[in-house]
């Protein structure tokens, strides 16, 4: 039974730290840790390399999925926190901007037309 009360009471407190903060905030703090989950993916896929080439060929793959679908998620976000909320302007557009710089497609892109 305490063990119970304990976690009902760490899980209220995690709730109420989320809670107190704007909702432009916690959206703007959601986009930056998919981002960061997004460039460690892109990270990986670049520079992960395993001992067998097709394991290597299916690690690049599936870390380059992954990251173009959360630099999707975090590309949504901050065009929604841009056009609903005025309180972090200026951060969801500097977030939106490296996530476009960022973006594995992008990055692919221009190294196509480079070569």
């Amino acid at each position: 039974m305490r063990l119970s009360s304990q976690t009902t009471d760490s899980s209220s407190r995690a709730s109420s730290r989320w809670g107190s903060l704007k909702s432009s905030t916690q959206m703007f703090l959601v986009a930056l840790i998919v981002q960061v989950i997004a460039t460690v993916l892109s990270l990986i896929a670049v520079y992960g390399s395993l001992s067998s080439p097709s394991g290597t060929l299916t690690l690049f793959l599936v870390c380059l999925v992954g990251s173009i679908i959360a630099s999707a998620l975090v590309m949504t976000l901050t065009v929604v926190g841009l056009f609903r909320y005025r309180h972090m302007t200026l951060w969801n557009a500097l977030l939106l901007i490296f996530t476009v710089v960022t973006n594995p497609v992008v990055v692919l892109a221009l190294l196509a037309t480079a070569l």
